[in-house]
């Protein structure tokens, strides 16, 4: 645990958690399940209308070529068939919408494809057709894929086994035992399926997530770097004005690198960077949010009374004293300056602004002592 800076610690965090990139397991972790779901569900929602016009025409295309040329010759025996669809026509139509739940779609599409597999294989058991059980099996092995949930697709294989069941049945005994294996296969295909698309969609998720997760972290010491602050501070100001408390920003600057950088290298400067990151980290709370501002500028900030920038300044550079860093190469000294939204300072930038001029202030006193 961190010790207090003095003067904060009346202050005990609510924001929700820790906030610093210190803890990086948020930012590492893979997308939890719910996470996941969502994007499967998005990805679904996204699809639904474009698949469902092409379902509804090639739909619309059987039931003309039954109609004219095969085993079903007019249209009152393709009438279960057309009404399917309409159906497909009908939820192209809106199953994109916005104002529908995208977790309702999973379910939506696995309903569609049980009444498109029953209006077929209802076609066969009354007109005694093989034709309507084989245009079934190309909708079992195509339907999983597209729901992309592999409960809604479960759901969705009891009722259409069944319905091939019966369907099969029409055929003696020997030929029914083969249309089941020919169903179950389907259907193992069609899940074999699902769980490719699943996986592809998942991966690729994930790499969107870290890459957008990266964009946000700089590299050299894990913190949040400026875009990832300023990203997090709106959460951050928000709920300070919601529960009316002030947010403080302290602009932290290291004394001296340019020095150590022509001396010694860049390599050491560096080390002088993520020395800097950890002694900062060692002495601020974990629900503070500390970015690398750029160069050797960090900010911190945090919700509550301002911080003494004289205590929050000793405290690193005791804490930078027993980071190993040679202080013969480098003094191992930092200056802080502090702000906070009580004084008018409205936006992020004004707010870093005014802490990085009440840093420059005091760095000229302690050089004019």
């Amino acid at each position: 645990m961190a010790p207090r800076v003095a003067g904060f610690d009346a202050h005990q965090s609510q924001f929700g958690g820790p906030l610093s990139l210190f803890d990086q397991s948020r930012t590492q972790a893979p997308l939890r399940l719910a996470e996941r779901t969502a994007l499967r569900c998005a990805t679904a929602h996204r699809e639904l209308p474009r698949i469902a016009w092409a379902m509804a025409i090639v739909t619309a295309f059987l039931v003309l070529l039954n109609s004219t040329v095969g085993a079903y010759a007019s249209f009152s025996e393709n009438l279960p068939v057309a009404l399917s669809a309409v159906v497909l026509a009908v939820v192209a139509a809106v199953g994109g919408r916005a104002w529908v739940p995208a977790a309702v779609v999973p379910w939506l599409t696995a309903a569609v494809a049980t009444m498109l597999v029953a209006a077929l294989t209802f076609q066969e058991a009354a007109y005694q057709s093989p034709t309507g059980l084989a245009y079934a099996l190309l909708v079992i092995v195509s339907y999983g894929p597209v729901t992309l949930s592999y409960r809604a697709a479960a759901a969705a294989a009891i009722p259409i086994a069944v319905c091939c069941g019966i369907a099969a049945s029409h055929f003696g005994e020997d030929a029914f035992l083969e249309w089941v294996l020919v169903v179950v296969a389907a259907l193992l295909i069609d899940f074999v399926l699902l769980a490719m698309r699943i996986s592809s969609i998942d991966a690729l998720a994930s790499a969107i997530a870290h890459e957008r997760a990266m964009s946000t972290v700089d590299a050299m010491t894990g913190l949040l770097n400026r875009r990832g602050l300023s990203a997090r501070a709106e959460q951050l100001v928000a709920w300070s004005r919601r529960h009316e408390m002030v947010v403080c920003a302290t602009f932290i600057d290291v004394d001296g690198l340019k020095a150590a950088n022509d001396q010694h290298g860049h390599e050491f400067g560096d080390q002088v960077i993520r020395a800097t990151a950890n002694a900062i980290g060692s002495v601020v709370r974990a629900d503070d949010l500390v970015a690398r501002w750029g160069g050797d500028e960090f900010v911190v900030l945090s919700i509550g009374s301002r911080w003494d920038a004289d205590e929050i300044t000793a405290r690193i550079d005791a804490a930078l004293t027993s980071s190993g860093i040679s202080a013969a190469q480098w003094p191992g000294t930092v200056t802080a300056g502090t702000a906070t939204t009580d004084l008018g300072h409205s936006t992020l930038d004004a707010l870093v602004s005014a802490a990085d001029i009440d840093m420059y202030r005091r760095r000229a006193q302690a050089r004019g002592r």
